[in-house]
């Protein structure tokens, strides 16, 4: 599913917005959808236009029923954009008539060689450069920096480049694998990923305005996020957007 190619008017400048959510996003029907929620302010209009991006679990069907279900309770329109039947070959202005980018979990390697290969990576940059939010969870957190570390090449986490909107490197599911940390701060200590470095847990999202992070947003009240440089690991201040 899609939305008509957009030929309007030039968009108004809007701030450059990323919202990396490190584990999450979806959860259980007795639990309020705080992260979706706060996802869906962002934007710049009441009703917004949401494309998912599922490459990372190659278009699985599943998880773009989960999406349509999930986000199909909230005043919003959705669409996917389905990379091995792509509706349109012009993926900048296909992205320039959205208001938010969601990019869901799974394997962050297979995403970035897919996006490689089919230009999307510029796509999207040219896309966030027009205001158009840039999201996802996991896989859709890491690949919106200069580089992350994965769980794509098992048995052990290594790193990954990524298309680098955003400077430095990216950790998620932070406390979730005991060999995410120390790896996550070997590799940023002996340079082989480049700082600084940001690492959050699942129910936990970085909102970036700019180039700059702007907050950590939680949506429990014991989630943490990291600033990591060099060796010097310093938790960033979170909030949580619960009652």
């Amino acid at each position: 599913m899609g939305f008509p190619p957009h030929h309007g008017a030039p968009r108004r400048m809007k701030p450059r917005q990323i919202f990396a959510n490190g584990g999450r996003f979806y959860v259980d029907t007795w639990q309020p959808p705080l992260l979706q929620q706060h996802l869906l302010s962002l934007a710049a209009t009441k009703s917004p236009k949401i494309c998912l991006l599922a490459g990372a679990v190659g278009d699985n069907p599943a998880a773009i029923e989960q999406f349509y279900r999930e986000l199909g309770q909230y005043d919003c329109r959705l669409a996917h954009l389905n990379i091995y039947k792509p509706v349109t070959r012009d993926f900048a202005d296909y992205f320039a008539a959205m208001d938010i980018v969601y990019v869901n979990g799974g394997s962050t390697r297979n995403l970035i060689t897919v996006w490689r290969d089919w230009g999307i990576d510029a796509a999207l940059r040219t896309a966030w450069e027009q205001g158009v939010v840039m999201s996802g969870t996991s896989a859709g957190m890491n690949c919106w920096f200069d580089a992350c570390i994965t769980d794509a090449y098992p048995p052990e986490m290594l790193p990954l480049n990524c298309i680098g909107l955003l400077r430095g490197s990216a950790c998620a599911h932070y406390s979730t694998r005991p060999d995410r940390a120390p790896t996550f701060r070997r590799l940023l200590a002996d340079g082989t990923l480049p700082g600084p470095g940001y690492a959050a847990d699942d129910d936990v999202a970085l909102h970036f305005i700019g180039d700059t992070l702007h907050e950590a947003v939680s949506a429990r009240r014991d989630g943490g996020a990291w600033r990591l440089e060099g060796n010097v690991e310093t938790p960033l201040p979170v909030r949580f957007i619960g009652e």
